[in-house]
């Protein structure tokens, strides 16, 4: 559509301006006939306005409850009872609508890839031949709709079209608005969804630029990775997660997972979702840290548990209430921190009134919390306490060294990691740098249980509460190799040390290196490392070790 909004006196020409859709639009059809609509509430749209109504409405659910008071008839028969006209109100029946948590410029948390693919059965099961999706505007959420839908209900055929985001995207912008989606964090969101490559980064209308493509690319390409730009990615089909890397691991976006057990997975970049926690907008994608009163990211969070009164106590003070309070009047509710400061108060409220968050079917220890992180855990050798019965105490993150390069780190970027030398173990800060040097990944402490019910190592299960607690909890690991018993060898600051994960799932329990557990090193990285394993190791130096056989050129046997 185009309109002509001024006259310049310079040129005597009209300015000419491209206007986006207004009404409720066609913005696609399915092969086997099923309507997707879409429109946003500001711009004359809306499900109520469709005539005929959906057979399913969806979208955030601030806006599509707006449609319930326009179905209501407003004509009124006063004393007119037996009049056979009033028995011919037009009356609507609601749709069946989907009311989704979908914070503006944001993403819909809960609404995983598992949600989508049950979605698209429902709506064939059901019979439905008429969607409508919706926000305020009609561009960014509703193009993260419009997004999904068409890839969910499209034939494999059909999705050859579209190999990666930025194609289906482009796509839907084509056939609806060329404003849909708003963002990058939403333009990721519909790659991992739809388990496609991210693509180029699309242009977006919110951050003043055009709706074109780019021509920056998805790989690293002569980009310099460093321990802050790197990105989490992970597999669209098992749980391998890993830092980009172009050297040791050399796994970017969009190349296949390095799970040699998975089945055709690609990884995606998470960074925005688990790590960056600075967003306003997405307060409910993020967990709090109950020791710092500041919201913390997935790769650093360390001890969890269930919201309690007495956990109040244990990590904030027997004043947890005046602290609390102190706290959320010094960040306003505009900041994130702000804002999850109070979702967590809010938490304890209902908490506290005997309230509970738990699904009658599903038994749960509570609502999940993050006690600590890597840069307050009292595990962590340069752990920081904060003393919150100082007032002058603002808690809260600070930049922070990583255990291994002491190199200063974001505590976002931070998790955790064991090293082994003559004096023992010791738990350090470990950064995305000195993780990929040392083949490390990460494993997943979190099973999802049902709904918004999640299961933790010890299989004990939680409720999750949007804005209190971690959407996913990560562990340090070896990199999957062969049977998955490679042991992980790293330079460390002037002797070797070994990096194991089990001791780290395993709540740090003390576990010594097994001859099995060398066989699998052997087995893992092939006998070329064997001639030279003496001066690469140094194992003397780290840990006490059974005989073991050598099978180097001199033939002999060498005892530790």
């Amino acid at each position: 559509m185009t309109s002509y909004t001024r006259w310049s006196d310079t040129h005597n020409t009209w300015t000419r301006k491209e206007e986006c859709h207004s009404g409720n639009v066609l913005a696609f059809t399915t092969h086997d006939g099923i309507e997707v609509w879409a429109g946003g509430s500001s711009r004359s749209g809306g499900w109520w306005l469709l005539d005929p109504l959906p057979d399913l409405a969806m979208g955030p659910d601030n806006e599509v409850r707006k449609g319930y008071g326009k179905l209501e008839v407003k004509s009124v028969a006063k004393n007119m009872e037996g009049w056979k006209c009033t028995e011919h109100f037009r009356e609507k029946t609601p749709p069946a609508v989907l009311e989704l948590d979908f914070p503006d410029f944001g993403i819909p948390w809960d609404c995983d890839i598992d949600f989508w693919e049950a979605l698209a059965l429902d709506i064939r099961e059901q019979g439905v031949k008429r969607i409508h999706a919706m926000c305020m505007g009609g561009h960014g959420r509703t193009g993260i709709q419009l997004a999904c839908l068409k890839w969910h209900l499209a034939t494999e055929e059909e999705r050859k079209a579209w190999p990666n985001a930025n194609a289906l995207i482009s796509e839907v912008r084509t056939h609806y608005c060329n404003k849909a989606v708003e963002g990058e964090k939403q333009q990721k969101y519909v790659a991992w969804i739809c388990g496609i490559p991210m693509g180029d980064t699309l242009g977006f209308h919110k951050y003043g630029g055009t709706t074109t493509t780019t021509s920056t690319t998805t790989h690293t390409g002569s980009k310099t990775l460093t321990a802050h730009n790197r990105a989490l990615l992970e597999c669209n089909k098992c749980d391998f997660t890993c830092w980009e890397d172009d050297d040791i691991l050399d796994i970017q976006e969009g190349d296949g997972c390095g799970n040699p057990v998975c089945n055709h997975g690609e990884m995606i970049d998470v960074t925005d979702l688990l790590v960056k926690t600075n967003d306003s907008h997405d307060d409910k994608s993020y967990a709090i840290c109950l020791t710092t009163l500041d919201v913390c990211s997935v790769p650093s969070a360390m001890a969890v548990g269930p919201l309690t009164v007495e956990a109040m106590e244990t990590y904030v003070g027997k004043d947890w209430p005046k602290i609390l309070g102190r706290m959320m009047s010094n960040n306003s509710k505009l900041t994130i921190r702000g804002k999850m400061l109070r979702n967590l108060n809010e938490a304890l409220n209902v908490i506290q009134k005997g309230g509970h968050y738990s699904a009658p079917e599903l038994e749960s220890e509570g609502v999940l919390v993050v006690y600590t992180t890597s840069s307050c855990d009292p595990r962590i050798v340069t752990a920081h306490s904060v003393d919150w019965s100082n007032k002058k105490e603002r808690g809260g993150k600070e930049w922070v060294k990583c255990g291994f390069c002491e190199k200063n780190m974001s505590p976002d970027r931070l998790s955790y990691a064991l090293m082994y030398n003559k004096e023992g173990e010791k738990m350090h800060t470990i950064c995305p740098d000195c993780m990929t040097t040392s083949g490390l990944q990460f494993d997943s402490r979190m099973s999802t249980v049902g709904g918004m019910h999640v299961c933790i190592d010890d299989e004990t299960t939680y409720r999750l509460v949007d804005g209190v607690s971690p959407q996913g909890l990560l562990v340090t690991a070896n990199v999957v190799k062969e049977e998955e018993k490679a042991i992980i060898i790293a330079e460390g600051k002037g002797h070797d040390h070994i990096v194991d994960d089990k001791q780290i799932a395993e709540g740090l329990k003390e576990l010594g290196l097994t001859a099995e557990e060398i066989e699998g090193y052997y087995d893992a990285v092939g006998d070329e490392y064997e001639d030279d394993w003496e001066d690469d190791m140094a194992l003397e130096e780290v840990i006490d070790l059974r005989e073991y056989d050598d099978d180097s050129s001199d033939g002999g046997n060498k005892d530790e």
